[in-house]
């Protein structure tokens, strides 16, 4: 008999975890193997990228419900738990980049040091094709500064992590050419 698309996710992400297997390849041969995920590979590799791309997501929200820190865990209770959550919390749109949190502290304001890390995301976001790019941040009072560089108001949104609303806004397709941000081209 063979495994469920779990039990595979499960023993890849522990080959990840503990001995520094390399996903792609661990996940390749999992699903040449004859003992492979009995044909839902989809969900298989779903499931083992999806966790270690939301990592810290994962452990973040998982810690929330512990009364011990997540070191504690072993790692194959973790590694389940992580699987679990994965399935459980929602995920981003489908063409929609995000920016959790984007805030400089107040000293470095107005000093233009926060335009060229946000011109490199919005060129990554560029290259992979996304539609539209949502931010996060932490004041209302920098809304003027969003606008300028494109960025439309969205409303308040509950950002997990920080446990609060925060003001969201979002940056379309056709804005991610804005001249007050510096795209640097390959």
């Amino acid at each position: 008999m063979s495994k469920s698309a779990r039990q595979s996710a499960f023993e890849i992400l522990y080959k990840v975890e503990r001995s520094g297997a390399y996903s792609n390849l661990a996940l390749d041969a999992q699903l040449s193997s004859k003992d492979g995920a009995d044909g839902d590979s989809a969900l298989l590799t779903a499931l083992v990228y999806g966790v270690l791309e939301r990592l810290i997501t994962l452990d973040y929200n998982i810690a929330l419900y512990l009364r011990q820190p997540l070191k504690k865990l072993k790692p194959e209770v973790l590694i389940a738990l992580r699987i679990g959550a994965y399935q459980l919390l929602p995920r981003p749109e489908e063409g929609v980049g995000e920016i959790g949190w984007y805030g400089l502290l107040p000293r470095w304001q107005g000093r233009d040091q926060g335009i060229q890390p946000l011109g490199q995301i919005i060129q990554r976001c560029r290259h992979m094709g996304l539609l539209r790019l949502r931010l996060r941040c932490g004041d209302d009072r920098q809304r003027s500064f969003w606008e300028k560089l494109g960025f439309s108001p969205i409303g308040e949104e509950f950002y997990p992590p920080t446990g609060l609303y925060h003001p969201s806004y979002r940056l379309q397709r056709g804005d991610f050419f804005c001249p007050e941000i510096p795209v640097y081209l390959d």
